[in-house]
């Protein structure tokens, strides 16, 4: 999965949430991480919720640390939606 895509998920759940009326640290994604997977440097741990029998790992990731994350190590560009909204989006 490309960080474009990760960033996309992250933030339709961080926007569904507050539409929800939801706090953001309720706001997630789930990955599909390969056996023998090693996450880049400062890379969010996530909670584990399966391990399947070839060996991948299905883990939740909070999506607004997976989304700073990204941010932080410049892979995407984020922007809020307006003066008056608190929407997150995705710069071009």
């Amino acid at each position: 999965m490309n960080p474009a895509l990760m960033a996309t998920l992250c933030v339709n759940s961080l926007n569904a949430a507050k539409k929800l009326g939801l706090p953001h640290k309720e706001a997630g994604i789930t990955l599909v991480l390969p056996k023998g997977f090693k996450p880049p440097s400062k890379f969010p741990r996530g909670r584990l919720l399966q391990v399947k029998e070839d060996g991948t790992r299905i883990r939740w990731f909070p999506a607004f640390t997976l989304l700073a994350w990204l941010v932080a190590n410049d892979l995407i560009k984020l922007a809020s939606e307006g003066s008056g909204s608190d929407d997150y989006r995705i710069e071009a």
